[in-house]
């Protein structure tokens, strides 16, 4: 009796973690995708702005 309670116990733990590690995976996937897009959006926002600063210095 015990013994198939510690493998029922072993087995739903074992799902547990697996489902938790699915989620987790997930939700970093989409958060690293995210702040990879925010990282490249504002790199592309400062490289324009630090042109036009260049570019108008160099006017005046």
């Amino acid at each position: 009796q015990r013994s198939r309670e510690w493998r029922e116990n072993g087995e739903r733990m074992a799902r547990e973690w697996r489902e938790n590690g699915e989620r987790m995976a997930r939700e970093w996937r989409e958060n690293g995708e995210r702040m990879a897009r925010e990282w490249r959006e504002n790199g592309e926002r400062m490289a324009r702005e630090w042109r036009e600063n260049g570019e108008r210095m160099a006017r005046e």
